[in-house]
């Protein structure tokens, strides 16, 4: 036997899985759903227009406040996205020009919830999403805070949403808010007053700053309040859906909201739970989009101590762009990013020199210089946020893309058995589009391609659960009104189920797809889990990617009884 395969089986028998460490797994909590539905960690979430490289979904109506009197100054929206600090967006409303103090007027900043223009940039495309659609929320919530000029005096603040039915109207969510300046408020409202039809057509929010105390401070000829914006979200109930009964499995799920929210998108997630450290982490890497260039794709790093709905609620992730050398193996790149990395599955093994340290693997859809399909790169890396392509060339090699071009991609890789496990979609192999299974001693150098059932169609994120002697998988219908699924093999070859039924996922999303688990860091499961999935907010078209939320359930298995 070779040395090389040889160093790779010490590596893998003598490494410590997680799985072995806490058979258990981790606890899975549900509890409201809470989506994110803004927390401005990039910057200031202008006017959609890709010309000027403003690419927010959700964002600003006005570059400043529209006044009912005449101000004494003028303003724009502003950013602080420090990162010793929350990331906010802020303006300033300032007072009457005349000098007059006490009520004469407010001013108004509108955040819409969609892209007007798409219709009207894209004609072709069939745009009706234009709207978010609130069904299934009862709360909506807000934190902000802000100052006067006079340090003596109080701020004001009042929110409204927008919903297109009944030809459109405004409708008032929250009382006349009057609170002591610079003190942070987190303030929730009730969507009770809005009717179902209302609620399933939201266009926009609007924060409306009435004058009353705006007066100027020392040394000033006009005064000002200076709003500033945290987040937004919107809280609901545990969603769930009937259980889905494969064999004598029984699968239950709840929908526990957005794990995140980005400008660019996210989506097609990997990712483990870290017991090793203390306090333990969950580690997740996923797809998503760059500010360079429209529809770009680079892998990105988060991880929080717990992915508890209530945890998430008070905290704002912050993903990290990863980065990978040399860049000028794969086309498409643009001021010196490359863009053409995705779908990443993520191991992680101890290093064969000192079993003290460990390295993560990352397996990749990419494109290869000369070739406009995806190929199959494995990439490593010390702390998870920079990364290597080793080697240099594909691990799993698509000589053409195949029926519509994709070539081979969407891999999921476990460590099983003294062995490497990948699966991946392809469009290229002899035997058809569908997914494929390979196997290798080192992970480099892999085995003749297996073709999984006829069933399996799409891309899977796949599991082995030791406690179940069991292989299961999460896919997806790329169709709107498709959703995220369950499959169950005893040999990891033939899978039974099929959708629908789909798990309780985001009812008001076009489609859920690229679902991941949250598993062990060798890329075993549990029979309780978390699944994340990328959830689009408009329909397929030019736009779609940007509205892409990572959002998540919960996810269980057990035997029939």
């Amino acid at each position: 036997m070779k040395y090389i395969p040889l160093l790779w089986l010490f590596m893998i028998l003598s490494a410590k899985s997680i799985v072995n460490a806490n058979a258990s797994g981790y606890p899975v909590h549900d509890g409201e759903v809470v989506y994110d539905v803004a927390n401005f960690a990039e910057g200031v979430d202008s006017l959609w227009n890709p010309s000027k490289g403003r690419y927010a979904p959700r964002f600003w109506t006005t570059d400043g406040p529209v006044y009912t009197y005449s101000p004494g100054n003028t303003g724009r929206v502003m950013a602080r996205t420090a990162p010793s600090s929350q990331s906010c967006n802020y303006w300033d409303v300032f007072g009457d020009s005349g000098g007059k103090t006490g009520y004469t007027g407010y001013a108004d900043m509108d955040y819409q919830l969609y892209i007007p223009t798409a219709d009207k940039l894209f004609p072709w495309e069939r745009w009706t999403a234009n709207y978010q659609n609130w069904r299934g929320y009862s709360k909506v919530r807000i934190q902000w805070r802000a100052r006067n000029s006079d340090p003596s005096k109080r701020v004001l603040l009042e929110v409204f949403v927008h919903s297109l039915a009944d030809g459109g109207k405004w409708v008032q969510v929250s009382p006349l808010l009057d609170e002591a300046q610079n003190e942070m408020h987190a303030d929730t409202f009730s969507l009770s007053g809005l009717t179902s039809a209302q609620l399933a057509s939201i266009s926009a929010i609007k924060f409306r700053v009435p004058n009353n105390y705006i007066s100027p401070g020392a040394g000033e000829k006009c005064g000002l309040q200076r709003t500033f914006l945290y987040d937004i979200k919107l809280i609901g109930t545990c969603s769930t859906v009937p259980p889905a009964v494969i064999g004598d499995q029984k699968i239950t799920s709840h929908f526990l909201g957005t794990v995140f929210h980005r400008r660019y998108g996210s989506y097609s997630a990997s990712g483990f739970y870290d017991p090793s450290v203390k306090p333990a982490v969950f580690r997740i890497w996923f797809g998503g989009g760059i500010p360079e260039k429209p529809a770009g794709d680079n892998v990105w790093y988060v991880q929080a101590p717990s992915l508890d709905p209530a945890f998430l609620d008070k905290t704002d992730l912050k993903p990290v762009r990863c980065t990978v050398t040399p860049i000028n193996l794969w086309v498409q790149q643009y001021k010196g990013v490359d863009q053409t990395w995705g779908d990443p599955s993520v191991v992680r093994i101890q290093t064969a020199r000192n079993p003290h340290t460990y390295e993560y693997v990352m397996y990749v859809s990419a494109v290869a210089d000369g070739t406009n399909w995806n190929q199959i790169y494995r990439l490593i890396s010390k702390n998870g946020i920079n990364w290597t392509i080793d080697p240099q060339s594909p691990v799993v090699k698509a000589k053409n893309g195949g029926v519509a071009g994709y070539g081979s991609g969407s891999p999921s890789v476990m460590i099983l058995r003294g062995k490497w496990w990948m699966y991946y979609y392809s469009q290229s192999e002899s035997e058809g589009p569908g997914v494929y299974l390979r196997k290798s001693a080192d992970g480099v150098r892999w085995g003749d391609a297996i073709k999984t059932s006829d069933n399996v169609t799409s891309a899977v994120d796949v599991k082995y659960i030791n406690a179940l002697r069991e292989f299961v998988a999460v896919s997806d219908v790329e169709a709107e009104g498709g959703g995220v699924y369950t499959l169950v093999s005893h040999d990891g070859v033939r899978w039974f189920g099929g959708a629908p039924p789909y798990l309780a996922e985001d009812q008001n999303a076009y489609l859920c797809h690229n679902p991941g688990f949250i598993g062990s860091d060798r890329g075993h499961g549990w029979k309780e889990m978390y699944v994340t999935y990328g959830a689009s907010q408009e329909p397929f078209g030019p736009t779609e990617y940007y509205t892409r939320e990572l959002e998540y359930s919960s996810w269980r298995i057990g035997a029939v009884k």
